[in-house]
């Protein structure tokens, strides 16, 4: 049974959180009225406007837009541990004719973010232009995940050859197991078909959440989309 959102409190003081069954998110964002919304027990729909930052953007000085939830609220998942992620993802249209926009140089819906501090994401859904893209992420044991490393190995595994169609949901599964040292994989499938099946060294041998929402770099595009059905398994529970 796909769970139903059972809190939303979307306050963005470092206080607010939303329940997806028994998962628990942190907000992340500029706390504006649009910032994030909760239309039905199923569903979250972001929003983000130029210049929307997390109040920790600020003290940060972090150059990006954001509004998204949090999974380390509900505790990390252990290393090589087997993850099965499912959703549904709409984009709205902000350009003309319905279609979408997109000029930031880096933008991430979702992401099995890293403990390891200051770390990029191990596996991240991005859109690239008006194209989703995964990106998957490694250092070898012992190695330096930070982005100006060397140690550091990025991995573009899919670009879709076709535009998002905006005003329609994809559904998306993502099937895991975050680990540097043996046993490593990452499966994704976009509406039913697997556009990605790598094994091999992912992450960097720290434990890692689940976040989603809207993340970019500054740019002039207003952009909202629209989250539901999400479904979270991990250990023997995840296929």
């Amino acid at each position: 049974m796909i769970p139903s959102i059972t809190n939303f409190s979307p306050t963005a003081s470092g206080e607010g959180f939303v329940t997806i069954g028994d998962d628990r998110y942190w907000v992340e964002t500029a706390g504006k009225s649009y910032s994030l919304t909760n239309p039905d027990s199923q569903t979250l729909r972001f929003e983000i406007q130029p210049g929307d930052k997390a109040s920790f953007d600020y003290a940060n000085g972090a150059a990006c837009d954001r509004s998204q939830i949090d999974g380390s609220a509900g505790g990390h998942m252990p290393v090589g541990a087997p993850v099965n992620i499912n959703y549904q993802f709409l984009l709205e249209p902000n350009g003309p004719n319905g279609s979408f926009t997109n000029t930031a140089s880096w933008f991430v819906t979702g992401e099995i973010q890293s403990t390891a501090y200051g770390a990029s994401p191990p596996v991240a859904i991005e859109l690239h232009g008006d194209r989703l893209v995964v990106i998957a992420r490694h250092v070898l044991p012992g190695g330096n995940p930070s982005n100006s490393s060397s140690d550091l190995k990025m991995l573009t595994l899919w670009t879709d050859p076709d535009p998002i169609r905006t005003g329609k949901y994809n559904n998306i599964q993502i099937q895991a197991s975050v680990s540097n040292n043996g046993g490593g994989y990452l499966q994704v499938s976009v509406n039913g078909i697997q556009v990605v099946n790598y094994r091999g060294p992912l992450g960097y041998g720290a434990t890692t959440y689940w976040m989603y929402g809207l993340y970019r770099s500054p740019t002039s595009e207003t952009v909202a989309a629209k989250f539901r059905n999400m479904m979270l398994t991990m250990g023997a529970a995840a296929p």
